[in-house]
């Protein structure tokens, strides 16, 4: 929320946790006023229909409980976005071999297994806190976007950088999607 609090001119930060006000005292102690904070059950967006120009979602969706749960935060995503306006979701990937490596290879070999494995495009398992619940094809996130109508204009999967700049694979898919 921070980095978007310096290039947008209102931020607004939705979260299931009641720490409302830990996140608002270290957001304004990073010199951020133009914010909002609200809490959801997680099933839903506490905004106005077409209100919104921009949806950033990153280490949220992979903790979702049931894929249910995942395609209605796209459908909320939809109802809030402004025609026209851009979501930027990561969600959880299934991944053997190339979660913390540099290696294309390992990456395209996960994607073909992910979709042996996922045969219902996803997988819901119970999971320990901030553990991955929920992992999403990229195929099946982009069937389903569509069908809530979004536009897909972009794939990618997360990285994380080290110390030594070297770029490694992370534990998420993402997209960029476009309200028709």
């Amino acid at each position: 929320m921070a980095a978007a609090g310096n290039s947008f001119r209102k931020v607004i930060g939705i979260d299931i946790h009641n720490n409302s006000k830990l996140v608002e005292t270290e957001l304004r102690r990073r010199g951020i006023s133009n914010f909002e904070l609200s809490k959801s059950d997680g099933s839903s967006i506490p905004i106005e229909d077409s209100t919104v120009d921009v949806v950033y979602s990153f280490v949220v969706l992979q903790h979702v409980e049931k894929f249910d749960i995942f395609k209605r935060y796209l459908e909320e995503t939809h109802r809030v976005l402004k025609p026209g306006g851009i979501a930027i979701l990561y969600f959880g990937r299934k991944h053997f071999f190339s979660a913390g490596r540099n290696s294309k290879l390992l990456y395209w070999l996960d994607r073909v297994l992910e979709e042996l494995v996922l045969s219902r495009g996803f997988k819901e398992f119970p999971a320990k806190v901030n553990r991955t619940n929920l992992v999403v094809s990229l195929r099946c996130a982009t069937r389903t976007s569509k069908d809530v109508g979004f536009d897909v204009l972009a794939k990618c999967v997360s990285h994380k950088n080290v110390p030594d700049g070297v770029s490694l694979y992370g534990g998420q898919h993402g997209f960029i999607l476009q309200k028709q």
